[in-house]
């Protein structure tokens, strides 16, 4: 439960919704047609979000509801509401995240994976970062991270000769070319990250450069060495820290952790001045505590953020009402229990943030028509809150190009629903989290704040 100036964790949730409503129900209808997305106008999409019928019912059956007002641009009936009282307490800080908390991914996905959830080049590798929306769009959600990983993490190398990444790369020959990332190509990521007030976020490359991609095996560092060397070396700008691999389940924690305080020995030769050294923020994992409890106490010192991923289910069949429902906004924090337990209990005290580096509403690159529709504002404002709440240093949300729960449309760079509740969080939240309670029936209801 975020809290900011008094405003609790259910205000949070009914300010986001009320002021996400206003700009899709009022706002936007005012604009040209022809400007927006078709999809976002069509009369015949149920989940278009400019259709006042259909955003309301979406908020009665939400855990809140919310009266409307007739205005002169429309008129819908109001939705009855039972008065409850929401206490926050504020003489005391039980929680705390970062400026940074909002943030937002990039992955490395090729267009012919699923399509079309990943056309238009939205990868990292293709994305125009020249583009005007863009910039605009991703300046707005800063200060942020922006993570650029995911599973073809793992399989980017770095084209150590300029040659294609051919044999002076260290890499099994041939190496696609979706896959090999040039010295010009991160120059322009970087610099884009500085124009935009965003600070990058790497993953880098686990499996590649293992002998036959043995996962037990030791990792050959010289690829890797050769890209942190080239970005201390020229002092590339909007660099905020590194991963190693990502969701790799089946390496051992003790080799695990060893690439990782290897990887901090390179980090440390190469940025001898603390303050401007990339952190190390590792080992993104889906949630596996007992994983975690054997790695963390080996890498303490060492590793600067536990991040792990966490959907709440997977997408593509997922019904209309179980999205909507309150037990689909828990699962997430219900995987993730375990996780924020073992970090409580080894690591939090050592000052190791934590935090959800891969997260979306659903995976298999979310779901059409709903993790890209208004309907995700439900999820993704409650998620907000509960991973605050918890601590989290950063939510990274997946993606903010790409897939169907990207944050703005591959196809136009015009912000999707969820857009506006990541600004919306930016604009109006702090980094304290205040304590909260409810007096009276929250399953439908219009609250107000009393704070103690």
């Amino acid at each position: 439960f975020m809290a900011m100036a008094g405003v609790a964790p259910l205000m949070l949730m009914l300010l986001l919704v009320v002021v996400v409503t206003i700009l899709v129900v009022v706002v936007l209808p005012l604009l040209e047609p022809s400007r927006l997305p078709r999809e976002w106008w069509d009369s015949e999409n149920p989940f278009a979000p400019n259709l006042s019928l259909h955003v309301l019912d979406m908020l009665q059956t939400s855990r809140l509801s919310v009266g409307a007002v007739p205005s002169d641009w429309f008129r819908v009936p109001s939705v009855s509401s039972t008065p409850i009282l929401v206490k926050v307490d504020a003489s005391r800080v039980f929680a705390r995240t970062t400026p940074f908390f909002v943030s937002a991914n990039l992955d490395w996905h090729k267009p012919s994976e699923q399509p079309p959830a990943w056309e238009h080049h939205s990868s990292a590798m293709t994305l125009n970062l020249n583009d005007s929306a863009l910039e605009l769009a991703a300046s707005a959600l800063a200060p942020g991270l922006l993570r650029i990983g995911g599973s073809e993490g793992d399989d980017i190398v770095f084209d150590v000769a300029n040659d294609g990444c051919g044999p002076a790369s260290g890499a099994p020959q041939p190496v696609d070319p979706a896959f090999c990332l040039t010295a010009g190509r991160w120059r322009q990521l970087t610099s884009f990250a500085q124009r935009t007030g965003m600070r990058i976020v790497f993953g880098l490359n686990a499996v590649t450069f293992r002998p036959n991609r043995n996962l037990s095996a030791p990792l050959n560092f010289t690829n890797i060495a050769a890209f942190l060397s080239l970005t201390a070396r020229e002092k590339l700008p909007g660099i905020y820290g590194f991963e190693l691999g990502n969701e790799l389940p089946l390496i051992p924690p003790r080799t695990c952790a060893l690439d990782f305080r290897r990887l901090r020995a390179l980090i440390d030769a190469l940025w001898p001045e603390a303050a401007a050294r990339p952190k190390l923020i590792g080992n993104d994992l889906n949630p596996d505590e007992k994983y975690l409890r054997a790695f963390l106490p080996l890498v303490l010192g060492s590793v600067d953020a536990l991040t792990y991923h966490n959907y709440a289910a997977k997408g593509g069949d997922i019904s209309h009402a179980e999205f909507m429902s309150a037990d689909y906004l828990d699962q997430g924090p219900a995987k993730a229990k375990g996780v924020v337990q073992a970090w409580k209990d080894i690591a939090s005290a050592s000052g190791m943030q934590i935090w959800s580096g891969e997260i979306a509403s659903c995976w298999n690159s979310g779901q059409a028509n709903w993790t890209d529709r208004f309907g995700d504002v439900f999820w993704y404002a409650d998620a907000l809150a509960a991973r605050a709440a918890q601590n989290h240093s950063a939510f990274c949300r997946q993606t903010l190009v790409g897939g169907f729960y990207e944050l703005l449309s591959r196809q136009t760079l015009a912000p999707n629903p969820d857009f506006y509740v990541a600004l919306l969080f930016k604009r109006l939240m702090g980094t304290r989290v205040l304590r909260a309670s409810v007096v009276g029936d929250a399953a439908e209801a219009k609250a107000e704040v009393e704070v103690e």
